[in-house]
């Protein structure tokens, strides 16, 4: 008996993810997670362009069907539905602090890899500059927003 094409899609999908390569291309996987690097950007983008796209006619871009009023971005039911799930799935303190504290491990852990492979602490995208643990762009960023604070601390001392 042959194979319908959604079984063959199952098939070749879970056998790729066995192999450690990436579900959707085939390609071998560049990071810790479910796609690769360009599939993940180009889903990425492709979710940012619907999302837009829906806005821009004025229909909810999270249901994709109710018509959003005015200046909203989502529509009066899905708002209703996830202040319902909030609210019933409301955190402790506890669970908070213990979540809170998982990200931020998470992220120091990141940092100390990106540091020891000599790549920017905070992008992760460029080589970092000699002597520093970001690549120039991030270092300019930087000194930016630490100018304009430094700026408006004077403007508003005056």
């Amino acid at each position: 008996m042959a194979l319908t094409q959604k079984e063959r899609s199952a098939n070749c999908y879970k056998r790729r993810k066995e192999n450690g390569l990436c579900p959707r291309c085939g390609r071998k996987l560049d990071r810790d997670g479910h796609y690769c690097s360009t599939c993940l950007g180009k889903v990425r983008e492709s979710r940012r362009e619907d999302r837009e796209f829906y806005r821009s006619i004025g229909i909810c871009p999270v249901c994709r069907k109710a018509i959003l009023y005015g200046d909203e971005k989502t529509c009066i039911e899905c708002r209703t539905y996830y202040a319902i799930y909030r609210e019933k799935h409301n955190l402790t303190n506890d669970q908070k602090e213990k979540y809170r504290n998982r990200f931020k491990e998470q992220r120091r852990n990141i940092y100390w890899e990106r540091k020891e492979k000599g790549i920017c602490t905070k992008c992760g995208k460029r080589k970092a500059m000699g002597g520093k643990s970001k690549c120039i762009l991030c270092l300019e960023k930087d000194a930016e927003v630490h100018r304009n604070k430094r700026e408006s601390k004077i403007m508003k001392g005056m």
